[in-house]
């Protein structure tokens, strides 16, 4: 789950809990879509991630150090094709 997610879940969970926050969910919703559009579509990111690829330590990362690299530039690619 992503950062965003979790600071999402405690939202929702707050929404859930108390009557006093109705609205909250709504009110953030269209904030956090635009927030997690961008970031998909990060450009900086994307390159972040690619020059971790193709630097000479690539080989000394953990397997699951590479896997989270290569799950997140596929994940860009998929985003970048629906731009």
């Amino acid at each position: 789950m992503s950062h965003v997610g979790r600071c999402y879940s405690a939202v929702l969970y707050l929404d859930d809990e108390n009557s006093s926050f109705d609205g909250l969910l709504f009110c953030l919703q269209a904030d956090k879509v635009k927030f997690q559009l961008r970031l998909g579509q990060s450009k900086p990111i994307y390159n972040a991630f690619k020059a971790i690829q193709e630097s000479s330590d690539w080989q000394t990362l953990s397997d699951a150090r590479r896997r989270i690299v290569e799950s997140k530039l596929l994940c860009y690619l998929i985003d970048m094709l629906f731009l």
